[in-house]
């Protein structure tokens, strides 16, 4: 089991308010964090995200995983196990495959 270190960070946000007010509305906004793991990532590996400060997150409510099945061609959807302690959370990539790119969504508040 080893540490994987993301490619790539993307964070982003979502409202019902429109565009123009998601920032000054008083609604909670759902907050939406991407980031892929390299060709390198094997089954039992391990990745820790810190959902706070890169993406804002102060409360995680789901994540989900996703494996391609080729690389760089159609993505299915993998069954990680998942840690959360405060505002990190520590995905191993679930047994099936070896080697493959990964992409990974946190959703939070």
């Amino acid at each position: 089991m080893a540490a994987v270190t993301p490619d790539a960070l993307l964070p982003s946000r979502y409202s019902g308010l429109p565009v123009a007010n998601a920032e000054r509305g008083s609604n909670p906004r759902v907050k939406v964090g991407y980031w892929t793991l390299p060709d390198t990532a094997d089954a039992a590996d391990t990745v820790t995200v810190d959902c706070f400060a890169l993406f804002g997150i102060s409360k995680v409510l789901a994540v989900e995983g996703f494996a391609h099945t080729t690389t760089d061609s159609i993505m299915i959807q993998e069954a990680n196990t998942t840690t959360v302690d405060r505002e990190s959370i520590t995905i191993t990539i679930a047994a099936g495959s070896d080697n493959d790119k990964r992409f990974m969504v946190v959703y939070g508040i």
